[in-house]
């Protein structure tokens, strides 16, 4: 009894669950076998051609991002160069006042990076909601066509399955199913607002 001790609330509730659903489920003359399947569902959406074809729409939008922020950062910097250089020569009246523009001019950028970064994370999960949305009707359909009761997510990273039969894994079947049903994702791009002073 020493184990019971260790045992938590939730997992103490749960076999207590598990138990009476046991008692209180209908006996047939026939025992229902249950059936399971796994899918790597981490190495499906991964590996699927719309993942792959929506990473290289994203990662060119990224890349473009990069270029013009880097652009902007140069413009920032020279801009900064030129006002220590001149700082000596201005008044103090046209001093505070450039600096008050590059400041400004700094936040613009700083918003315009964050924006950048957001659109591309909705990019990104609205391509995966779709693939997500894909891969579940599959996996529904699979488990119908196949008599399965249950699938089990083995992606490596969770170790939720020690051992399996391989006849069992489904993950190549999704796979290819997915890229037939699915070989890419619309991805609604929404023009960036226009960044100011430009």
């Amino acid at each position: 009894m020493q184990w019971l001790g260790k045992l938590s609330n939730k997992a103490i509730a749960l076999l207590g669950l598990v138990a009476l659903c046991h008692v209180l489920a209908p006996q047939s003359p026939k025992a229902q076998t249950t059936s399971v399947a796994v899918v790597d569902r981490n190495l499906v959406t991964r590996d699927s051609l719309a993942a792959k074809g929506m990473r290289e729409l994203i990662d060119q939008r990224y890349q473009r991002y990069q270029s013009e922020i880097r652009d902007a950062q140069n413009a920032l910097e020279k801009a900064r160069d030129e006002l220590k250089r001149q700082s000596s020569k201005l008044d103090s009246e046209t001093l505070k006042q450039r600096r008050t523009e590059i400041r400004q001019q700094a936040t613009e950028l700083s918003r315009v990076l964050q924006s950048r970064k957001s659109e591309l994370d909705q990019m990104f999960n609205r391509g995966m909601a779709q693939i997500d949305e894909a891969l579940n009707d599959i996996l529904k359909t699979l488990a119908s066509e196949r008599g399965i009761n249950m699938i089990v997510n083995a992606t490596k990273s969770r170790r939720i399955v020690l051992f399996i039969d391989k006849n069992l894994v489904l993950t190549e079947e999704a796979l290819k199913r997915l890229n037939k049903q699915l070989p890419k994702v619309e991805l609604v791009v929404t023009p960036p607002p226009p960044a100011k002073g430009r």
